[in-house]
Formats: structure tokens, C-alpha cells, sequence
């Protein structure tokens, strides 16, 4: 079990308000404040909603490296990330 899934079932577990969602579930949701955030996303966005989390809750910033992309939809406490594009040799010898 990764660590994130673990973070998951804890707060699950536990009623804790560390949400994680995929951006179509973020899309369709009644929640105004989630649904505009994942609107302003790619769909490859992972979200986060931390506004009902407690002290020390969070999420890995880094997940996938340095290069992981984060954004914050203002002041909320609602995060959006997501992996780098990967290159390959050929976009890498061709610049594409």
C-alpha cells in the first residue's frame, strides 16, 4: 500500500476532510467551488480538496518528481496536479 492510499484510507476511515478526486468526478459534482477549479483544468489533473482537513493533513507535493504541475484555485484550500509529460528519445532528438 503507497503511502497516498494509506493517507486515504485513514481519512476515509476516520471522517477527515482530505478528499482526493479524479476531474470528471471534480466536474459533476454539486460543490460550485470544485466544480469551477475543475473546469479550469486539463482532465489529466488529479484534485485535492483540503478545506474541511484538519491540522497536518496534506498531500505529497512532489508526487511525480520535481516537475509535478500544482495549482491552488485561490485562497480555498483546493489543489490540482499532475504528472510531467513524459518525453521519449525520439521527442527528445526531434524536439517534439
Amino acid at each position: 500500500m503507497l503511502a497516498t492510499d494509506y493517507a486515504r484510507a485513514n481519512a476515509k476511515e476516520k471522517g477527515l476532510g482530505l478528499h482526493y478526486s479524479t476531474f470528471r468526478k471534480s466536474a459533476a459534482t454539486s460543490d460550485a467551488e470544485l466544480r469551477s477549479f475543475a473546469t479550469e483544468l486539463p482532465e489529466h489533473f488529479q484534485i485535492v480538496d483540503l478545506r474541511t482537513a484538519s491540522p497536518g493533513m496534506g498531500f505529497s507535493w512532489g508526487r511525480y518528481g520535481p516537475r509535478t504541475e500544482v495549482r491552488r484555485h485561490g485562497y480555498e484550500r483546493i489543489f490540482g496536479y499532475a504528472k510531467p509529460p513524459t518525453t521519449g528519445l525520439f521527442a527528445k532528438l526531434f524536439g517534439r
